[in-house]
């Protein structure tokens, strides 16, 4: 068996809040958003408990451009990708931070809307 590992992340959620883009001069454009995900999982007593997760997607160059135009809270979004974490905050309290930097990410529904609900 290989000694080397694997890094791949494959969610399926909604986006939470509006996503951040911010242009680059040199094409490293980045779109950072939140996803949350949901799933049932039993509890002490076994009855079926929704546990909720919200997690940092961070989308590069022209992808992130491109989702920048459409992209907004309450798309179901499918996301796969690999983990980073990195330290952050100054020396003397620092904390690590993990995000999901996006390989692929596909839109799969769009959020409904008030006129939508009303059809």
């Amino acid at each position: 068996m290989s000694s080397q590992g694997l890094n791949r992340v494959v969610l399926i959620g909604s986006v939470d809040g509006e996503p951040r883009y911010r242009p680059h001069e040199r094409g490293r454009h980045r779109l950072w958003l939140r996803v949350r995900t949901s799933e049932l999982r039993p509890d002490e007593n076994g009855v079926k408990r929704e546990r909720l997760g919200w997690h940092s997607v961070v989308v590069w160059g022209g992808q992130a451009e491109g989702l920048s135009r459409f992209l907004r809270s309450g798309h179901r979004v499918a996301v796969e990708g690999r983990l980073v974490t990195r330290k952050v905050g100054d020396a003397g309290a620092p904390r690590w931070d993990t995000e999901i930097h996006a390989r692929e990410l596909l839109v799969l529904d769009r959020p409904a809307s008030a006129t939508d609900a009303a059809a």
